[in-house]
């Protein structure tokens, strides 16, 4: 080993000029003598990055086996050294051009582990990635529209505000395919979620009021569609005394939207005559779920 030390220490003292030179002056790259094949490698894995210690200590332990030192890959670089000023800039131009670009996506793109990418993306950049949100498109007129009803909503510190709503709850288990997960050792381990294809529902009446009072929720008959006669026996029955109740002789408003069996004349008629207020279908502004708590 010592006569191949001093035989490598003066390859790397001649070793002068280019790896294409000796490719174009000595022939093909594994029929060379020694030394120019020496050369060679060490051309080669200065080329890519290797430091001088690191070539000499690779080509001593290699029980003379040159090809394989020649053949060895690349390893990969940190991902702080990937991350440099010059490549976040480049990652901030590419985000901005495309916000909704995937990490694997930008990852290929700019030739960098999907891991790399992350990092920067979250610790260098400060970026996280949401998910898209839906909201209502409202047009000039809806805005108009909603601006002039909603100030005729303003009430006085006093009255009471009673906010109602019906929703129907599927009996069907509720399945999330994003975030339900199992983990098992194959797909034959986990439980299904049993799914019918005409699934039964339940409508569930509900109503709090602008000062926290919740009424108990109403249950309506298995596949009960409702009507104007149904909702009025539901406000005669259940809902009138206890509105009375919790108003005790103040003044209240009654909230409700624009339902077909809400606007209906009877339905209109009855709380004209046994409510103190309510808003008829000309003033609630339409597609405002953030007025009611209860939506």
């Amino acid at each position: 080993m010592g006569t191949y030390q001093g035989e490598f220490s003066r390859v790397r003292k001649h070793a002068i000029g280019s790896h294409e030179d000796h490719q174009e002056n000595h022939g093909p790259f594994f029929l060379r003598p020694k030394t120019v094949f020496l050369i060679d490698i060490f051309l080669l894995k200065k080329e890519q990055g290797d430091t001088n210690w690191k070539i000499r200590h690779e080509l001593e332990t290699c029980d003379g086996d040159y090809e394989d030192v020649a053949r060895r890959k690349i390893p990969s670089r940190r991902s702080d050294c990937v991350r440099t000023a010059e490549f976040l800039v480049n990652l901030q131009e590419q985000v901005l051009k495309n916000p909704g670009i995937g990490i694997r996506a930008l990852s290929r793109e700019m030739n960098v582990a999907a891991s790399t990418m992350k990092l920067a993306l979250n610790e260098d950049l400060r970026y996280y990635s949401y998910k898209r949100r839906k909201c209502q498109l409202l047009t000039e007129k809806a805005r108009e529209k909603r601006l002039i009803n909603t100030k005729k909503l303003l009430w006085e510190p006093q009255t009471i505000w009673f906010f109602s709503d019906e929703k129907n709850f599927c009996q069907d288990q509720k399945h999330n395919k994003q975030n339900n997960r199992w983990f098992a050792y194959s797909t034959k381990d986990i439980p299904r979620v049993m799914q019918t294809k005409f699934p039964q529902t339940v409508m569930v009446f509900g109503c709090v009021s602008s000062e926290g009072d919740v009424m108990a929720p109403h249950f309506f008959q298995e596949c009960l569609r409702l009507t104007s006669d149904g909702y009025v026996e539901l406000l005669n029955t259940v809902v009138k005394t206890w509105t009375r109740r919790v108003a005790n002789g103040r003044p209240y408003v009654w909230q409700q939207d624009s339902a077909p069996c809400h606007t209906s004349g009877k339905s209109q008629k009855w709380l004209s005559e046994n409510f103190y207020d309510f808003t008829s279908p000309n003033v609630w502004p339409p597609n405002c779920p953030d007025l009611n708590p209860t939506d």
